[in-house]
């Protein structure tokens, strides 16, 4: 029996964002079915947002807060193998190392990471581990941190899951490092990937009304983000590449928690 195209494209995304092997359990999945892995990118979210709350969880009764943060990281990067942190590498790589469309992407495509890259990534893991390893000071109930952090990974990726929808493959798709670019989100899909979001933003109220007041500011900077990157990416290199996806999911998460934990501090 044939199974539905939308089953074939979640295990698609299970094996395309995390390292969990499912292919060994379902042969057979439609390589076309790659190709519209970001449609369900938020709720991998669940998981790797869970990751996050499993590692800070295990690491703040190990080890306090320091130790919370770091387990969070680790945590995500097990189950991720280090995939978004690749791309952000790249992005930093590209970006930095050159001012012309051609070079920018050539280096990108390089799998080598240069000086722009290791600043890249020793600079975000610095900044989200210092700010991890400080919610527990602001924010007492262990329930709701655990439910704020997976609700920061998902939102983060229901943004930038649009990313392909405002900006085109900014390559021959034949050139692509993974052999093919992304469907544009339909309607339907763009609802699909706002549902983990919605439902934990429900969670976290539910939990403590009065942190819409924190919410809500925050996750319009990180769209604000967001968009000045897709403007930038535009300028650049008139359009989007894979990598481009993992480096904006990161840092539009950081700056997600580099705006909750300042209001966190003065509104909660």
């Amino acid at each position: 029996m044939m199974r539905p195209k939308c089953f074939d494209e979640l295990w698609a995304s299970i094996c395309f964002f995390t390292r969990i092997p499912l292919y060994r359990f379902i042969p057979n999945i439609a390589p076309d079915s790659y190709r519209n892995v970001v449609a369900y990118w938020s709720l991998i979210g669940l998981l790797t947002g869970g990751s996050l709350a499993l590692g800070f969880g295990l690491g703040w009764f190990l080890w306090g807060s320091w130790g919370a943060a770091t387990g969070a990281v680790v945590a995500r990067l097990v189950l991720t193998g280090a995939l978004h942190e690749d791309g952000l590498a790249d992005c930093c790589d590209a970006f930095g190392g050159s001012h012309s469309r051609e070079k920018t992407l050539a280096i990108m495509k390089d799998s080598h990471i240069g000086t722009y890259g290791v600043l890249g990534l020793i600079s975000h893991f610095a900044l989200l581990v210092c700010i991890l390893s400080q919610y527990p000071q602001y924010i007492s109930s262990r329930i709701l941190l655990f439910l704020l952090l997976p609700f920061v990974d998902v939102a983060s990726k229901t943004i930038v899951s649009l990313l392909h929808n405002l900006l085109p493959y900014a390559r021959a798709e034949s050139e692509a490092k993974v052999g093919f670019s992304f469907y544009p989100l339909s309607a339907k899909e763009m609802l699909i990937t706002s549902l983990p979001f919605l439902l934990l933003l429900v969670g976290l109220l539910l939990c403590q009304v009065d942190l819409w007041k924190v919410i809500v500011p925050s996750i319009f900077i990180g769209g604000g983000v967001f968009l000045l990157s897709v403007r930038y990416l535009k300028a650049r290199i008139g359009g989007y590449t894979g990598d481009c996806y993992g480096g904006l999911f990161l840092l539009v998460e950081l700056s997600i928690h580099l705006a909750m934990l300042p209001l966190a501090t003065y509104l909660l």
